[in-house]
């Protein structure tokens, strides 16, 4: 057999033309493996599969991290936002405040620092300032109220004071003295109160002890005063109103005025329903506005009738439940009484239907009852002029006609003849003096043939002589003579 390289083939055995390769094969590789540049080319490729593997490996760790945002200048709620949406812990390096006073906090340094790179779940731990507050004006405030907006600005406040208010005398606008009360009366009015301890009652502050309820009380000052800054989270402390006032004066005042005053100095007010007069009253007469407007005021009076009494807002009070000046708890009830109004009744006489109509209703009466006619003159009237009397009253007057016979000349006497209307009985006078008038007051007006007649003549010389027919005022007929001794006849 022909000699090859590699190994030598017994002798005797046949060899594959595959097993020859593979011998041939493997003596190659043995001999580049035994080569020095193999071993470097593996060692540099297993040395790069190590640093790609890191690589990958710490780019997979650094895409689990997040960037710690900056905290500075926000408020503790709203650092916490920011973290929450990291997913991000907080834990502060001092205790922190109350809730409600933690949005009026800034936050100073923070660990680790703005922009690090932490995993989900680091906690960050930070510093922070209180921030300073302006104390809000609450005087006037009642105190449940006053402490809501003392909160609403980052501050805390506690009752620690009390004092009666004392006001400028004769200023009741609003609660408080306005002069000197019984210390009796204050000192009860206190322990309704509960209020111990050295009550001072002349305006000044005094420690406030003990009280039942203080909510509903009015602040008067706080220190420190409104307008100063202090720290966020701060205690005010409070000065309060002790919750007593005085009863002002209302007498002639219009009840709406008073019942606004009332409440200006912190009581409640009522007008009583029930008007008050102290004047003679018609017969059947009532203090209620609907019982008139639905009664005897005819339609077209009634507005009239609205207008002259006004609405009871106007009326003048004329009696108050609680005396001026007494001393009473803030809220206590004051009620009013006002009186109905009056005006005084007019001089009707002489005054036609119409006239004295237009005169009672222009000063709130009616006239309603009155026999009213164009014609006619009020000849007596029940309630004599210059009677005060409830407006909306009935005024009842006599109406009658006015039936005259005149004489005027220019002689100073005369003689007269005249028969008087509806009658024939003829009187005579001589020598009476002119002008000379005679009147009468029929029911009605007497017709041209029922009103009579009348003569006259001038006693002397010469000159004029006149008659006249005058009814209600108003001359019907009117006739004159002249000459010596003249005659002159009306009827």
């Amino acid at each position: 057999m022909q000699e090859r390289s590699g190994a030598e083939i017994p002798e005797g055995r046949t060899v594959s033309s595959r097993v020859v390769q593979d011998q041939h094969n493997s003596s190659r590789w043995t001999r580049f493996r035994a080569h020095p540049k193999f071993r470097r080319r593996i060692v540099l490729a297993a040395a790069c599969l190590l640093v790609i593997g890191a690589g990958i490996s710490w780019l997979t760790v650094e895409a689990q991290k997040v960037v710690v945002p900056d905290l500075a200048g926000l408020s503790v709620p709203e650092a916490g936002l920011a973290a929450s949406e990291l997913e991000l812990g907080l834990e502060p390096d001092s205790p922190l405040p109350t809730d409600d006073i933690q949005k009026f906090t800034t936050i100073s340094t923070q660990n680790p620092i703005a922009g690090a790179r932490v995993f989900p779940g680091t906690v960050v731990s930070f510093d922070f300032d209180l921030d300073k507050v302006e104390i809000p004006d609450i005087g006037g405030m009642p105190l449940t109220d006053a402490q809501k907006v003392l909160a609403a600005n980052g501050l805390s406040g506690q009752p620690a004071q009390a004092q009666l208010l004392r006001l400028e005398s004769g200023d009741p606008t609003g609660p408080g003295l306005n002069q000197d009360a019984s210390p009796v009366a204050l000192a009860a009015l206190a322990e309704q109160l509960d209020v111990t301890g050295d009550v001072d009652f002349t305006g000044a502050e005094f420690a406030l002890t003990e009280t039942a309820n203080v909510d509903s009380w009015t602040v008067t000052t706080v220190s420190p005063s409104a307008g100063q800054s202090v720290r966020a989270g701060s205690d005010v402390s409070i000065t309060l109103a002790l919750p007593i006032t005085q009863v002002p004066d209302l007498a002639g005042m219009p009840s709406a005025e008073a019942l606004s005053l009332l409440k200006q100095v912190g009581l409640s007010a009522k007008q009583s329903s029930e008007p008050s007069y102290g004047g003679p009253l018609p017969a059947e007469f009532k203090l209620d506005l609907a019982y008139l407007e639905y009664s005897y005021w005819g339609s077209k009076e009634s507005a009239t009738l609205t207008a002259k009494l006004g609405k009871s807002g106007t009326w003048l009070v004329d009696s108050q439940s609680a005396a001026p000046g007494d001393v009473l708890l803030i809220g206590d009830a004051v009620d009013v009484r006002a009186q109905w109004p009056t005006a005084v009744v007019p001089d009707l006489a002489g005054k036609t239907g119409d006239e004295a109509k237009q005169a009672l209703n222009d000063l709130g009466f009616s006239g309603y009852a009155l026999p009213l006619s164009s014609t006619g003159i009020v000849r007596s009237q029940v309630y004599a002029a210059g009677t005060v009397m409830p407006v909306g009253a009935q005024i009842e007057a006599q109406i009658g006609h006015e039936f005259s016979f005149a004489i005027t000349s220019s002689a100073s006497r005369g003689m007269i003849t005249w028969a008087a209307p509806g009658t024939f009985s003829i009187q005579q006078a001589n020598g009476e003096s002119l002008p000379w008038t005679k009147t009468w007051y029929p029911s009605s007006v007497p017709s041209v043939y029922e009103r009579g007649n009348f003569n006259a003549q001038m006693n002397s010389g010469d000159g004029w002589i006149t008659c006249e027919i005058i009814v209600d005022g108003e001359v019907v007929q009117t006739k004159t003579s002249t000459g010596a001794y003249s005659v002159v006849s009306c009827g």
